[in-house]
């Protein structure tokens, strides 16, 4: 079985989350021998921003370098480990980079993504981010396969802004989820057939179960990285 390296706390509770749907899909997809059947499995909490950006300022137009310490780790990471994954959609902007530090292969959340939006047969998709598209992941996928997509105005991504640090400063109450909800919302009413969840803090500042147009990308990562070690 091979080892699971994730490049992780970006941020904390996005990857704790991640590591309990991982031991989920491995109990589900492997035969149960107490705790033999687990894929081994290191973990990386990176505890600065990914990019080298100021704080508090709002996304350039242009992408900005990767952070180098988060290459550091990502180098340190795959001494250990026979493949990554990043439970970050956006860190995966620099993959090529990660992967060249690392050594090491990254199972792509972004392809899992992907994958289940051709497997829904969603036609236009809707991206709950706070970043703009100039920075969004999944556009450029999205397009080389043909679908429509549609994205929050400007003022609506400042607000999930705020939502993403709440979560991963452990302060998230209603305010924010009703916040994401009414962005939902919005992408709902602009016929998005699937809407993915583009950032890994906002299912954690939702209750209760997803909607079925809903994409949650952690959970489907956590399904093809056990796939991905037990192959």
């Amino acid at each position: 079985m091979k080892t699971i390296g994730i490049l992780g706390g970006l941020g904390p509770q996005a990857t704790i989350d991640f590591e309990q749907r991982l031991h989920r899909a491995a109990q589900q997809l492997t035969p149960q021998q107490g705790n033999m059947t687990y894929p081994p499995l290191v973990s990386w909490f990176f505890r600065e921003p990914p990019v080298l950006i100021a704080a508090d300022t709002p996304p350039p137009t242009e992408l900005p370098p990767v952070n180098p310490r988060l290459l550091e780790a990502a180098r340190a990471l795959g001494g250990h480990v026979d493949f990554l994954v990043i439970p970050s959609n956006g860190v995966h902007l620099w993959q090529t980079e990660i992967e060249e530090a690392a050594g090491k292969p990254v199972v792509s959340m972004v392809d899992a993504v992907v994958a289940e939006v051709q497997r829904r047969g969603c036609r236009h998709v809707g991206l709950v981010d706070f970043r703009p598209a100039a920075w969004g992941v999944y556009p450029p996928h999205l397009e080389a396969l043909g679908l429509s997509w549609v994205e929050l105005p400007s003022r609506y991504q400042e607000q999930l802004a705020t939502v993403m640090r709440a979560v991963n400063e452990g302060r998230n109450g209603d305010a924010e989820e009703a916040q994401l909800r009414l962005a939902i919302l919005l992408l709902q009413a602009r016929h998005a057939d699937g809407i993915i969840l583009a950032c890994t803090e906002f299912p954690l500042a939702l209750s209760g179960s997803l909607e079925p147009d809903l994409i949650n990308p952690a959970e489907l990562l956590a399904e093809v990285a056990v796939r991905a070690a037990t192959a």
